[in-house]
């Protein structure tokens, strides 16, 4: 779990967001005093300090609302992720065997190809700038510069 959080982090540096306010960052804990106050200080109280920015400068304020939806987001996965999830996948294992070599050749579905997860999570976070958050390829040097300032 380490190796992909730390990978995560770097290649979250590699290819920013153009609207990235900092650096993306996890901190895995099973302490939930730690977790709380990391919570508060790195979640709310930017919010309500940004809202309260945009206050003074009579902007509309959104930073509390988006962050409560956020929050709301992550109490809905915390089930999912504090639990052991184990899927027998034996029929999808089988489907490679049956394959012809022209299928394979369409259909790469092999799990022990030399595919790794870096190389996955590169594509995730391509496509989630691409398909999601409507960002250009093109644009990720500027994004680089714009994190480093």
């Amino acid at each position: 779990m380490g190796d992909v959080i730390t990978m995560c982090k770097r290649l979250g540096r590699e290819y920013p967001l153009n609207v990235g306010l900092w650096y993306p960052d996890a901190v895995i804990t099973t302490n939930k005093i730690y977790h709380a106050f990391n919570v508060l200080m790195f979640h709310w109280l930017p919010a309500y300090f940004l809202d309260f920015l945009l206050l003074i400068f009579g902007q509309k304020r959104f930073m509390v609302r988006v962050q409560n939806k956020i929050s709301t987001g992550l109490d809905v996965l915390q089930f999912f992720t504090l639990h052991p999830w184990n899927f027998a996948s034996d029929n999808f294992a089988s489907l490679w065997q049956n394959l012809t070599t022209e299928d394979r050749a369409i259909f790469n579905m092999d799990m022990h190809s030399d595919y790794s997860e870096e190389e996955y999570l590169i594509g995730c976070i391509k496509g989630g700038r691409e398909y999601i958050l409507k960002e250009k390829l093109e644009d990720l040097p500027k994004a680089r510069f714009h994190q480093k300032m």
